[in-house]
């Protein structure tokens, strides 16, 4: 047989058994995932729970991978997911968290390598009992300023993992009885009529009552060296300074919340070089000083009386924005 036939039947011999071979296995194969932490938890229906589920992917030497897309999706439970893919890192991490469902009972979670879906671990959690209002100490009917008590089951034992709103304004906690009993003060420019008040409860919210609120406009009488923080919005609608007395000093503010431990804490940066003074005013004209203050959604401003010549004060940080009454330097002014 003459050479050159002998080579070509070589090669389609060889070129026939490459194509009759087995699809190379993905890297991810010979991988391994398991959880680093977020297993076991509970947390009360409807609630993000305090650990992210958190998986580690190694090598067969034991190694972190970086760059494995991880798949993470919900088992049972009716839960959800603030990611259902994570990538891992230089330590071979891939990271979600997780808020179980509204239905008191067992949770399951599950991570798995998406290229090997073989390849997975399992999260168990548990939906305990979540926070449930029952009725209000004053009934039915509020009225700003007032102090109420709102009263339910399994509340936070901490001030700061309870803020109580009615209807879209939050009240200001001033103590807790245990877990069954917040005592609030009803917040001034809340919307008047029929409203709800709901508890928020760390990551998770409570069913809701209707109540009346009934709306008056809120006259300041504020000592010198006190101010408080309000929304522009509120200012122009219902607070009003006295008519006589001391002049205000208005300082615009921004706002920006950020997430916190204990919950939002806000955070709040000068936004003009030189305060607004007004003297015998009422909300309206307070407002209007402002100018393009009040098209800023997240504008907020402090007032407070002054001295006579006295306009400027040394800066603090606030702590939480509505009508709460402080003593103290004012930020910013």
């Amino acid at each position: 047989m003459p050479l050159h036939r002998v080579a070509s039947g070589f090669l389609l011999f060889s070129v026939a058994l490459g194509c009759g071979s087995d699809p190379v296995a993905p890297p991810e194969a010979s991988y391994t995932i398991s959880i680093r932490g977020g297993a076991d938890q509970q947390g009360p229906a409807g609630s993000i729970l305090a650990e992210p589920l958190q998986v580690t992917v190694v090598d067969v030497a034991n190694r972190p991978v970086q760059g494995v897309v991880v798949r993470f999706r919900v088992l049972s439970g009716g839960g959800s997911l603030t990611d259902s893919i994570g990538v891992t890192g230089p330590g071979g991490v891939a990271v979600t968290f997780a808020r179980v469902g509204a239905t008191t009972g067992p949770q399951q979670f599950e991570a798995a390598i998406r290229r090997v879906p073989t390849r997975k671990v399992t999260f168990d959690a548990t939906a305990s009992d979540p926070a449930r209002l029952v009725r209000l100490s004053s009934g039915s009917t509020v009225t700003p300023g007032d102090t109420v008590d709102v009263i339910g089951d399994n509340f936070n034992t901490s001030v700061a993992g309870n803020t109580v709103f009615f209807g879209t304004t939050r009240a200001r906690v001033l103590a807790l009885e245990g877990d069954t009993l917040i005592r609030v003060l009803v917040p001034f420019c809340a919307t008047s009529g029929t409203t709800t008040v709901q508890v928020q409860v760390g990551s998770a919210v409570t069913n809701t009552l209707p109540v009346t609120y009934a709306a008056t406009s809120a006259t300041l009488n504020l000592a010198v060296g006190e101010g408080i923080t309000v929304g522009v919005a509120e200012l122009e609608r219902c607070i009003q300074l006295p008519a006589m007395g001391p002049r205000y000093l208005i300082v615009p503010q921004f706002a920006s919340a950020t997430d916190e431990p204990e919950g939002k804490v806000l955070k709040l940066k000068r936004l003009e070089s030189t305060p607004f003074r007004i003297g015998r005013t009422t909300t309206t004209t307070a407002a209007m000083a402002f100018g393009a203050m009040a098209t800023r959604p997240a504008a907020i401003v402090v007032v407070r009386p002054i001295r006579k010549g006295v306009e400027t004060g040394s800066s603090a940080a606030l702590a939480n924005c509505g009508t709460t009454r402080y003593r103290g330097p004012i930020a910013g002014s």
